[in-house]
């Protein structure tokens, strides 16, 4: 942690909702070392940590040598964070009263329910979308019913073989004006290593207050895996996002006091989610303070790699990675039956229709689809060894 410039160090010291009188004192001491105000601006607003971190400035004494166009920049982040979340929660409002009235139980998964119950500010925890779990038998009348609200779905123009041999845990994001909802059936794909029991994960769900209406969360332990089976997709394929890792950071915080340890290893050996679990636990742990017991740090200690914490630390200071293209693609291969019903899925996968490379990329003209099918091939195939190496080296 040491090793790191100031201004990281300062961001990630600045993650707890409800920081200690130690932690305060460790960030007011922080900003006496940054020189780099320009780099602390851009990598709080990247890094969805601008909120906590413009939170935590009227609690410090230092506060006043902080630049006054770090403090106004950093300000107008937090208002775009919090005008994009009351939108969101607006739309999330209305979905779940339409739902509940004819008798859909929803789930609200992560930021939507964090932002309100954990964070108890729709503007400190940044909303990228709206995530609900629904029952699988429902999937479609739910879908009918978003459509019935104005909302169009964004499904990507796949051949109708890659739909056919297709495994997907959501429904195509269901849009309107700008806001994207993601109805989910089910929490990972089956080619996944993990065994979510998604009937136990309702049996375990409770409804709550979200926002102004009553939906359904999941309990502590499933949410607290969910979160970290859903960081480990974006930390495999280079689309990072580290607000999972605040959720982490301020679930183990609050929670700390009665936090059954044991219930969360038993849980974890049953879903088949010990290591994710606690790579990232032990991550938030070691560079965001979260409250974790020597014990099981020990005990766990092999579930965080060095790689893993280079891995985590580049994305941190804005290195980028490839995306992984290829990672869902291996799963759905595996279950097509006959070498030439794999051959056609991975050609139709890396050579996909004009209409795909135009909307998947966003193009304005037409001249550039043919750049863009070379360019995709050669993700592809540095997506095919990252794949193996991954794993092959993480597990």
């Amino acid at each position: 942690m040491n090793s790191l410039k100031p201004e990281y160090r300062l961001l990630l010291s600045s993650v707890k909702i409800c920081p200690s009188s130690e932690e305060i004192f460790n960030i007011n001491q922080l900003i006496l070392e940054i020189e780099d105000w320009e780099n602390l601006t851009k990598t709080a607003i990247s890094n969805q940590v601008a909120p906590l971190f413009f939170e935590k400035i009227a609690l410090v004494p230092n506060k006043v040598i902080i630049p006054s166009e770090v403090v106004h920049r950093l300000k107008q982040a937090c208002y775009m964070t919090l005008s994009r979340n009351m939108l969101l929660v607006d739309h999330f409002r209305k979905i779940i009263k339409e739902f509940t009235d004819i008798g859909i139980p929803v789930i609200a998964l992560k930021g939507i329910y964090l932002s309100d119950c954990l964070y108890k500010n729709i503007g400190l925890r940044q909303l990228s979308d709206i995530d609900l779990l629904v029952k699988e038998d429902e999937g479609s009348k739910c879908v009918q019913k978003l459509l019935d609200m104005g909302y169009r779905s964004s499904e990507l123009k796949y051949s109708e073989f890659i739909k056919q041999n297709s495994e997907y845990v959501h429904y195509p994001p269901m849009i309107l004006r700008g806001v994207s909802i993601e109805l989910h059936t089910k929490l990972h794909l089956s080619s996944e290593p993990f065994h979510l029991h998604i009937g136990k994960i309702w049996e375990h769900s409770f409804e709550t207050n979200i926002n102004g209406v009553v939906a359904r969360s999941l309990q502590i332990y499933d949410l607290l895996i969910y979160i970290c089976i859903h960081i480990d997709k974006h930390f495999r394929n280079g689309k990072i996002q580290f607000t999972g890792f605040y959720d982490i950071t301020n679930l183990l915080t609050q929670e700390s006091d009665r936090f059954n340890w044991k219930s969360l290893i038993d849980t974890c050996n049953e879903y088949n989610t010990l290591v994710p679990t606690f790579r990232y636990i032990l991550l938030a742990n070691k560079y965001m303070n979260a409250p974790v017991p020597d014990d099981i740090i020990t005990r766990y200690s092999k579930m965080m790699s060095v790689q893993d914490e280079r891995r985590f630390l580049d994305y941190f200071q804005g290195n980028t990675f490839h995306p992984d293209l290829v990672h869902n693609a291996f799963g759905n291969i595996k279950n097509i039956s006959g070498t030439s019903g794999k051959i056609k899925f991975i050609f139709d996968y890396a050579f996909p229709s004009k209409e795909f490379i135009r909307s998947n990329y966003d193009l304005k003209r037409n001249s550039a689809i043919y750049k863009y099918y070379f360019i995709r091939l050669y993700m592809g195939l540095i997506s095919t060894l990252k794949y193996f190496f991954d794993n092959r080296k993480i597990s």
